[in-house]
This record gives structure tokens, C-alpha cells and sequence, in this order.
């Protein structure tokens, strides 16, 4: 038997794929002779969208309102950051649907100044959102950040803002607890203290007016006791102390808002950029079109 001849109908030759890449582009250089050919013949349709597009950008700056954005640190030392995240985020959902009669109520400050808040946040030291952190730490910093549309209210709403939080129920009921039993300790060791104190000055004058040696003492009274036992008290004393200072209420300032003098506003730049790109790519559309229009009429 001899083999045949004709090529197999699997076989693809060199020619056929030559064929089909000069055909593919054949038609991607007709393409963009047809993009070249609109430009052309619609330039001074896209030079005027251009211009018109630079010069709504430029209105939108010039009219559109500037903000004032400041920040302060806080610490918090109950609860996780991503909870304290929830009650901010509450606060800017009443800005959002402006329901500013319930923001001024809930804030305790005039309806007008509540007009006046733009936007509320809360995010880490390095800008982060709080949405998704999942540290449960105690005594960590946050940073609130403020949008404002006036700055005379800054200082009335950092107070308004830290007495928000503080005096949320369940917030304040755990301080309030905490702040009774601590002071109820602090009553009792300085009570103890005083006591102490009299024992110690007694025992010392006893060594004044008798003959004993000041490192005699019987089972029944040890002085070295009283001094531990008072260095002991004194220690926890100055710990409740510093609790009342730095950890009675749920979060403390760090570091307060500033006042900027001059507003935020978005860069000229970047916003004629955006007016010059907007008005080519719709000039450029319509040109396209225009011409599809002509090539099938």
C-alpha cells in the first residue's frame, strides 16, 4: 500500500498562520487609522470639550466648599478600639442621613454647630481603620479626626465629643462602680495609715522614755510590721491614686484638636487634570460615534 499524497487535514502550514496575522493586522492598523482619521476630522470639537471640561473643573474648585480637618489622640483604657470605632461611626451616620437635631442632641451642643461637622472618625496612631482591628489591649491610643465646615467649633465639640463617650451607659455605670469601690479602698487605707501612724509615733516615743533597745520587741508587737505594713498601704494608696488620674474615665486626651486657619481644599492641579482628561475622553467618544455614523449611512 502506498501512502498518500495529500497533506493531512490536521496539518495547519506556515503560509495559513502568516495569512491570519497579517489579516488581524491588517484590520488593527485600518482601527487605529480609523481612531486617527476621527481626531482628525473632529479636532476642533475635542479642543472644545477640552476647554470646556478645564473650565467646569476649575468652577468646581473655585465654588465648590472648603473644610477644615483636624485630629486629636486619645487613650482608652476599657472596651476594644474597634467598639469605640462603632460609637464614632454611629455619630457619623446621623451626619450622613443629616439628622442634625438628633447629632446636636446626643452631643449636647447647638443644632447649628452640629450643621457644621462634615465627617467623624476614628482610626490607629498610623491612620488605620478601626473597622477591622482586633486587639483587645487595654490603655491603647486612637485618633479621632474631625471634618468641619467652620473652625470656631473645635473646641466645643472636642468636649462634647470625649463627655459623648465617657457618658454612654454602659460606659459610665462601670466607671461610676469602679470610682465607688476604689474610694471606698481609699477611705479605708487612709484610715489605716492614720492608725499606723499613731502606733508608730507612740512606739517611738516608748523608746524615748524607757531603757529598751529599739531592736527589742515581744510576740505580741512587732514595729518593723507596722513600718511594712504602712509602706504596703502607701503603695497601693498612690496605685488608686493614679488610677482616679489617669483611668477613672474611659478615655482621656492626649493630645487635643488644633485649630487650622486655612481650610482643606483639593489640589487645582489634579482637578483640571481631571476637567482636561473628562472633556478629551468625551470629545473623543463623539468623534467615534460621529464617524461610525457616517461609515454605515
Amino acid at each position: 500500500m502506498t501512502e498518500s499524497n495529500h497533506p493531512s487535514n490536521d496539518y495547519i502550514s506556515i503560509a495559513a498562520i502568516k495569512g491570519v496575522f497579517l489579516n488581524v493586522f491588517s484590520l488593527f492598523a485600518a482601527f487605529i487609522s480609523f481612531l486617527f482619521s476621527s481626531v482628525k476630522q473632529y479636532f476642533l470639537l475635542i479642543i472644545l470639550l477640552v476647554i470646556a471640561g478645564v473650565l467646569l473643573a476649575y468652577a468646581y474648585y473655585s465654588f465648590s466648599p472648603s473644610h477644615y480637618k483636624t485630629e486629636m489622640i486619645v487613650q482608652h483604657n476599657e472596651l476594644t478600639r474597634k467598639t469605640y470605632h462603632g460609637i464614632i461611626e454611629n455619630l457619623n451616620n446621623l451626619i450622613g442621613s443629616e439628622s442634625y437635631s438628633k447629632l446636636a442632641t446626643e452631643l449636647k451642643i447647638a443644632e447649628g454647630s452640629a450643621r457644621k461637622i462634615v465627617l467623624l472618625e476614628a482610626v490607629s496612631i498610623n491612620n488605620e481603620p478601626l473597622e477591622k482591628d482586633t486587639s483587645t489591649k487595654r490603655i491603647q491610643s486612637f485618633k479621632i479626626s474631625a471634618l468641619l465646615s467652620d473652625n470656631t467649633i473645635i473646641d466645643t465639640l472636642q468636649l462634647a465629643l470625649v463627655k459623648y463617650i465617657n457618658n454612654t451607659p454602659f460606659l459610665h455605670n462601670f466607671k461610676e462602680g469602679q470610682k465607688k469601690i476604689y474610694s471606698e479602698q481609699l477611705s479605708f487605707i487612709e484610715k489605716e495609715l492614720e492608725r499606723l501612724d499613731t502606733l508608730k509615733e507612740k512606739y517611738n516615743r516608748y523608746l524615748l522614755t524607757s531603757k529598751i533597745s529599739a531592736t527589742y520587741y515581744n510576740n505580741s508587737f512587732d514595729p518593723a510590721g507596722i513600718y511594712k505594713q504602712s509602706i504596703k498601704l502607701s503603695k497601693h494608696k498612690e496605685a488608686i491614686l493614679e488610677w482616679f488620674n489617669n483611668e477613672s474615665e474611659a478615655i482621656s486626651v492626649i493630645d487635643g484638636f488644633k485649630t487650622p486657619f486655612t481650610p482643606q481644599s483639593k489640589k487645582l492641579r489634579d482637578i483640571l487634570l481631571i476637567g482636561l482628561l473628562s472633556g478629551f475622553l468625551t470629545g473623543f467618544f463623539i468623534a467615534l460615534i460621529l464617524s461610525l455614523k457616517k461609515l454605515t449611512a
